[in-house]
């Protein structure tokens, strides 16, 4: 096993919940010294802008980037000087060269009167401190994007702990509360504005985390931290879920042990009618997990059982037992025997043709967890606590599912890899790839510039890492603007099978002038791979633009740690290399203008073309 990865799940798996001082030491010391690539670690020059004391929680920042598999190299900016530093093409952050940037930026400091003398105004003073504070600083992030396109991360504003006209606040007519409400809804609405430009929302952390307790000011007094120490683990976490979110790195799969953990009770020692499930405790606890599951269900998450069990039985309980809240038709793999669980789990991401990294294991056995983070340590392994109460608040506060937005396909994603689970099946016992192909009956129908599609494909790009030729992350404005540029086309390709629907699983973006084009993004839903339908796609591409007079394609590859097993796809598919940079990146050409194998779709792929 990698050896860096094993150091890395090594170190976190030590972790107290938040860590020491002493385990943030130990962990910058043992993990600054890794191998990046080795450890899997995605590199991440993140530049930082504040109006208080970033430092103690930019060292917070790099050690949480591991968790989630990131190497952040941090460049904090002096704090106070947000606004100089955002709009002055040649500050401290625009020379980092960051690949996203941070605003941490507090309203008790950027506009103290809403908080310390909010009562002294009257609403024509408090509306001129908002304006004048919304305008400086939207100038300030459109002088950004002018030149720089790296993402901003904007951490939003904390409602007072203590409003200040207390009870009075929700009739005032000059409301701190809702004045602060309404100036985090503008936040919001820059997310289409400015492009790129994700908030991350501090507010509602510190209303989990307490208000009362969410500062300390004597380090606010002593060094202009404001952020109570054990919150700070908590704050740069929320930091770097929407970082994890926006770099595409959203886990898609829960698996779950059965005994003591969807119910209470040895299944084979009690029966379906021993085991606690129901309206009375423990039995209630274990419904409203399920109910969580079954929450992240309807939001895309793959619901996978594993289980050291009989299959019939524990298949008897979900189909039978009147309390299960999840039935089989949540479930897309059953993993239910008496093999190590590892195994098992690895068996299932071949057959739904899923990276382990995609997956959460839950169990409540203390063994069972700790073989899973040996054997499989790019599984994320959640051990439950003892007390079933707790249960469904664990699954809750799992934040690794988190992605930008959910589409259509994503509430239909369950369905659609229990149908995946079908065609392995079916693949099985067919005489034949050829035999294969025909007797999934695929339709693939393509769409150009669909804005209807919009959300879709932003998260597309923003999640789709394997078969992915440039990984290039869009958001839907970006996308939007693509689809409305002269000279471009966004190509959109949906998937049915004699299965089922598969969704939108193709995309490429193509730019071209009167002769040439370029393929800036080109990817495919993993969920497909292996069908030709990646080839078949390319292939009607080709087709349109020599159709359109094009007389050359050329297609780009950006090599990743995910990607790599398809950097042959291109010349497999019939390009030829044109230019291959020190860093790997590959430019590859075709020549529409000659008849070949290339631009014909196999027979038993048919395809529409929408209007």
């Amino acid at each position: 096993m990698n050896t860096a990865i094993q150091v890395l799940a090594s170190v976190l798996d030590g972790f107290s919940n938040p860590p020491t001082t002493i385990e943030i030491a130990r962990a910058t010391k043992l993990l600054g010294a890794l191998d990046a690539e080795q450890a899997g670690l995605k590199p991440l020059k993140v530049g930082i802008v504040s109006s208080f004391t970033f430092d103690p929680l930019a060292r917070n920042l790099v050690i949480r980037g591991y968790v989630d598999g990131f190497r952040i190299d941090p460049t904090v900016s002096p704090f106070g000087q947000y606004i100089q530093e955002l709009v002055s093409p040649n500050s401290a952050l625009a020379n980092s060269q960051p690949d996203v940037v941070v605003v941490a930026v507090r309203l008790q400091d950027s506009c103290p009167a809403l908080y310390e003398r909010f009562n002294e105004l009257d609403a024509a003073s408090n509306d001129a401190i908002v304006t004048e504070w919304q305008e400086n600083f939207r100038r300030a992030l459109v002088a950004f994007r002018r030149h720089f396109d790296a993402p901003i991360l904007c951490c939003n504003y904390e409602q007072p702990a203590h409003p200040s006209m207390g009870l009075a606040d929700a009739r005032s007519p000059v409301s701190q509360r809702k004045t602060i409400t309404a100036m985090n809804r503008f936040l919001d609405d820059l997310v289409v504005e400015i492009g790129s430009f994700h908030v991350v929302d501090i507010d509602n952390l510190a209303g989990r985390v307490g208000r009362a307790r969410w500062q300390d000011p004597k380090l606010w007094y002593w060094g202009r931290i404001p952020i109570a120490t054990e919150n700070q683990w908590a704050y740069v976490g929320e930091i770097v879920r929407v970082l994890r979110a926006t770099a595409g790195k959203a886990r898609k799969v829960l698996a779950l042990d059965c005994d003591n953990t969807l119910w209470g009770g040895v299944l084979g020692d009690v029966g379906r009618d021993g085991i606690a499930l129901g309206h009375d405790y423990p039995g209630n606890a274990f419904v409203a997990l399920q109910k969580r599951a079954l929450d992240l269900y309807h939001r895309g998450v793959v619901l996978v059982v594993a289980s050291k069990n009989e299959h019939s039985a524990v298949l008897d309980v979900f189909e039978n037992h009147p309390e299960m809240v999840l039935r089989p038709k949540h479930i897309s793999a059953f993993a239910v025997n008496w093999d190590p669980k590892p195994q098992n789990l690895q068996q299932v991401a071949a057959k739904l043709n899923l990276n382990l990294d995609s997956f959460v294991f839950v169990d409540d056995h203390p063994v069972e967890c700790a073989m899973m983070r040996e054997m499989v340590p790019s599984v994320k392994v959640v051990h439950l606590p003892q007390d079933p109460a707790q249960y469904e608040r664990t699954l809750a506060s799992l934040d690794c599912f988190d992605q930008l937005s959910v589409s259509e396909e994503d509430r239909q994603r369950g369905e659609m890899y229990r149908r995946e689970a079908r065609r392995a099946e079916f693949r099985a016992e067919a005489d034949g790839l050829e035999s294969f192909y025909a007797g999934l009956n695929m339709q693939m129908t393509i769409a150009v510039n669909d804005e209807s599609t919009i959300a879709r494909v932003a998260q597309l790009t923003q999640r789709t890492n394997q078969f992915n030729m440039t990984t290039r992350r869009r958001t839907e404005s970006e996308i939007l603007d693509l689809m409305r540029s002269q000279g471009v086309d966004v190509c959109t390709a949906r998937l049915i099978d004699r299965f089922g629907d598969n969704g939108i699983v193709g995309l490429a973006i193509v730019g071209r002038d009167s002769h040439d084009a370029v393929l800036d993004t080109f990817l495919m839903s993993c969920r497909v791979l292996g069908r030709t339908v990646e080839s078949s796609f390319l292939a009607w591409i080709g087709c349109m633009l020599r159709e359109a007079g094009i007389r050359t394609l050329e297609g780009q590859f950006v090599p990743t740690s995910k990607n790599k097993p398809f950097a042959d796809f291109y010349a497999s598919w019939g390009m030829s290399l044109k230019h291959r940079a020190d860093d790997g990146a590959e430019r590859w050409t075709y020549d529409l203008e000659e008849s070949s194998e290339a631009l014909t779709i196999p027979p038993w792929i048919k395809v529409e073309t929408l209007a």
